[in-house]
């Protein structure tokens, strides 16, 4: 984990050496070192590391291959929201895919977002923000009246994310919420559209188009 955390490229063959370590501990330490590493040679081993026995094991490759930022991951991500019944695996996953911001994935994460609880409807909802498509901003809004705070918390993020116009409304009520953290995230998402909203009249007002 240290080697990961100081992104110690010089670490990666050695840490190549353990993705097939008989015990699962080691090998999910060190998907999630490969990940934080930051180095694309651990994709395709992380690939591999999908189909590993352990649900640890998944989560922490799919995690790795979120970080990497790696278009190639979408198949192997795509395939594990398919056929891993693993809610966890299934949550890193999405989260993962919007990372690599693709598309995609919108439906399973809108259906894992309303179907399952807990980190995985977390890792949903964040994945949704990173994805950045506007099609969620609807049901986003719908987390912010959630009665768990860490959903409005990450609804709250990830509509800021999304920076869809829509969401003030909805965000200014969150301003009221009874939870420090879903106020903070509320008036910071607000901050974020609205100077997007001011950057994009001022674009509109220097460059006029002409009749």
């Amino acid at each position: 984990m240290a080697l990961g955390k100081l992104h110690a490229k010089e670490a990666v063959e050695l840490l190549l050496r353990f993705v097939d370590d008989p015990r699962h501990d080691v090998r999910s330490v060190t998907a999630k070192a490969l990940g934080l590493i930051g180095d694309t040679r651990a994709v395709e081993p992380l690939m591999l590391m999908l189909e590993d026995a352990e649900p640890d094991c998944r989560a922490e490759a799919a995690a790795g291959l979120g970080r990497l930022g790696d278009s190639r991951a979408v198949t192997g991500l795509l395939q594990i929201l398919a056929d891993d019944m693993q809610p966890d695996v299934r949550g890193m996953a999405v989260f993962a895919l919007g990372k690599l911001r693709d598309s995609r994935a919108l439906e399973q994460m809108l259906d894992i977002m309303v179907k399952l609880d807990g980190n995985p409807r977390l890792y949903a909802i964040a994945g949704l923000g990173f994805l950045q498509d506007p099609g969620a901003t609807y049901w986003l809004l719908n987390e912010l009246l959630a009665e768990t705070p860490s959903q409005r918390e990450f609804a709250a993020q990830a509509l800021g994310r999304i920076g869809d116009p829509r969401a003030v409304s909805g965000l200014e009520s969150a301003m009221n919420d009874e939870n420090d953290t879903v106020r903070r995230r509320a008036a910071e998402a607000l901050a974020t559209i609205q100077a997007s909203e001011s950057g994009e009249n001022a674009d509109r007002a220097a460059s006029p188009i002409d009749a």
